[in-house]
């Protein structure tokens, strides 16, 4: 008879686990962000951060019934999130990547505005009204008169506007009484994904944040009293978790959605604006990012631990996706940042990579060519769904390049716009902004954001963006990793390209910003009352 020590060192240290039954060293994770206008997942190896495989999903968009509305069926983004796993899946099989190596499981979303509305038995029944919807005004409004500002803001760190989704919520109740009624729960999207992957329905910490008018930022819970004089029973909300924290297991259902194997963790996730600051190396006091999707998000993250929490109801304010107990974001952007830049593209029959090289060649200050770009009404700092967007100052011929130039600067200058209430609010910023989204491969987009705001601007192109901080979450959850810190190593920051400010032209940028583009934009704004008001009639 052979000794214990002799079978340990056939089957490698493992008692009675024969070599063919070994178990497989678990060393990826999926990352999938479930966006406005496409979903994306990741493969990631959980020792170098390497992206071993990717895939997309189908590109779809919300549906606008009415100027400024927007809304999406739950089952498009169900589609597109499980299509896109189980291709990353697929894919990393070229790679000797298997599901029995997939560890762990983490998905994010757009902000989902009022949630899906699911009856009884958790079906969706009617389009989730998404975040760039702005039909709810008079909601907004009514909410300010039941409960008053400063108390709304000392409760939930935010105001009351379109934007927020409890207003989205509130408009269901008083407009779709019928889907109310029948309204069981509201569910965000990757809250209703991890659904029917685990079978647990929960809402993460960060979208009640960000839902607004319902949760109290301070208890970092529902708020009972807001749920009561709103009328809003807390029964049609899931019980809270934290975005990195385990919500369950791969069923059997969820393994035939997604090729992930049954028993794989699934945490949490959030929305995908502050994941993409974390899959982007966003992680202490005063780092910040601002991160170009179909949005603008200038994602700004302060720790408890450091100083007390710094809000203003010109930003949105609501926990981190990481330690949401200490950590908050608060963040500002124009909601229509990437859609300008992919709007114009498409009307001028071009890409972005062409019409980038077509800005670098244009000026656009000397001409005094300026674009406004809230082509869906405005969010930060001024809360005005009757903004629209629009060139300003054409004359002549302009060209092409001259007019998308314009496009790119205004989103800088709209940041601009946000950084006086950050440094009035007391919020202390690094001197260093990161950049995400397509848009930042480019070096005229990055020298740019560089030239008008005066920060040095470092892109990390290894980042995985939002479905790279799902990466990371998913890794935490299923204790592979132990560190958030552990991104940063991910991404080689210290390798990143920094686009550095040049001072003369900083100064030119400023004095243009103040005396033409704001003064521009402020001038507008009985003209963009006069056409919302034409178009709603």
């Amino acid at each position: 008879m052979r000794s214990n020590e002799q079978g340990d060192k056939e089957n490698n240290g493992v008692v009675g686990i024969s070599p063919k039954a070994r178990i497989p060293r678990l060393v990826y994770v999926v990352g999938c962000d479930i966006g406005t206008t496409s979903t994306k997942s990741v493969v990631v190896d959980v020792e170098t951060g390497d992206a071993v495989a990717r895939a997309s999903s189908f590109e779809y968009a919300p549906d606008s019934p009415k100027p400024k509305w927007s809304e999406q069926h739950s089952d498009v983004w169900m589609r597109a999130c499980f299509d896109s796993i189980r291709n990353a899946i697929a894919s990393g099989k070229g790679k000797r990547v298997s599901a029995d190596e997939i560890c762990g499981l983490c998905i994010s979303s757009l902000n989902p505005g009022s949630g899906i509305p699911l009856d009884k038995e958790l079906k969706p029944i009617h389009p989730a009204l998404v975040w760039n919807d702005s039909r709810a005004i008079k909601e907004a409004e009514e909410a300010v008169r039941i409960v008053g500002l400063e108390r709304l803001a000392a409760i939930t760190g935010n105001t009351s506007d379109p934007y927020f989704g409890f207003t989205k919520i509130l408009w269901i109740k008083n407009n779709r009484k019928a889907i109310w009624e029948r309204t069981c729960k509201f569910a965000t999207p990757n809250g209703y994904a991890a659904y029917l992957l685990t079978g647990i329905l929960l809402y993460d910490l960060c979208y009640a944040g960000n839902l607004g008018g319902l949760f109290d930022i301070n208890h970092v819970t529902w708020s009972d009293e807001l749920l009561e004089e709103f009328e809003v029973p807390r029964d049609k909300l899931p019980d809270l978790i934290a975005c990195d924290q385990v919500v369950g297991e791969v069923t059997s259902q969820g393994s035939e959605l997604t090729g992930l194997k049954k028993g794989t963790v699934v945490a949490a996730g959030g929305d995908d604006a502050p994941m993409s600051a974390l899959g982007s190396g966003a992680l202490n006091d005063g780092e910040h990012i601002f991160m170009c999707g179909t949005s603008g998000c200038w994602n700004m993250i302060q720790d408890s631990r450091a100083h007390p929490w710094r809000m203003t109801t010109k930003l949105i304010n609501y926990p981190y996706v990481i330690e949401p107990r200490e950590k908050l974001e608060s963040f500002g952007g124009s909601k229509t940042t990437g859609h300008c830049f992919r709007w114009f593209a498409n009307l001028t029959k071009s890409n972005e990579r062409t019409l980038d090289e077509e800005a670098e060649l244009s000026t656009t200050l000397e001409k005094g060519i300026i674009f406004i770009p809230q082509m869906m009404g405005e969010r930060t700092p001024d809360w005005d769904p009757s903004r629209f967007g629009g060139f300003c100052g054409l004359a002549g011929t302009p060209t092409r390049g001259e007019l998308y130039r314009a496009i790119l600067e205004s989103v800088a200058f709209d940041l601009l716009r946000h950084e006086a209430p950050a440094n009035r609010a007391g919020i202390q910023l690094s001197k260093t902004m990161l950049l995400s989204g397509a848009t930042a491969k480019s070096r005229v987009y990055r020298e740019i954001v560089a030239n008008v705001t005066g920060y040095r601007v470092v892109y990390p192109e290894r980042s995985g963006e939002a479905a790279g901080g799902d990466a990371l979450i998913a890794a935490l959850a299923s204790k592979q990793v132990h560190d958030a810190s552990v991104i940063k190593d991910w991404l080689r920051l210290d390798e990143a390209e920094a686009s550095e400010p040049d001072e003369v032209v900083h100064r030119r940028y400023v004095e243009f910003f103040q005396k033409v583009w704001l003064p521009s934009y402020e001038a507008l704004k009985p003209v963009d009352d006069a056409l919302t008001s034409w178009t709603v009639r």
